[in-house]
């Protein structure tokens, strides 16, 4: 068996991450290095599936500044 592996990948558009996982993946919860919010954040994938989310940051700022993680279920126990 492979490496569990979410990835979360900057789109051509400002705030918005397409995020995926190479095997199913319970409760994604993603974060960030600034104050703001996502459009959807605890979430399934199953394997192989995209989910495109926004942020929307809470103050003005260079969308190239963000750095955005995510984890599950899995990598929490």
């Amino acid at each position: 068996m492979g490496e569990f592996k979410i990835t979360v990948t900057p789109t051509d558009r400002p705030f918005t991450f397409e995020v995926r996982a190479n095997a199913f993946a319970k409760n994604i919860y993603l974060e960030t290095n600034m104050a703001g919010y996502f459009s959807d954040n605890y979430f399934d994938l199953l394997a192989n599936e995209v989910k495109t989310v926004q942020f929307f940051p809470r103050f003005a700022t260079d969308h190239k500044m963000i750095k955005v993680y995510g984890q599950s279920m899995f990598e929490m126990i």
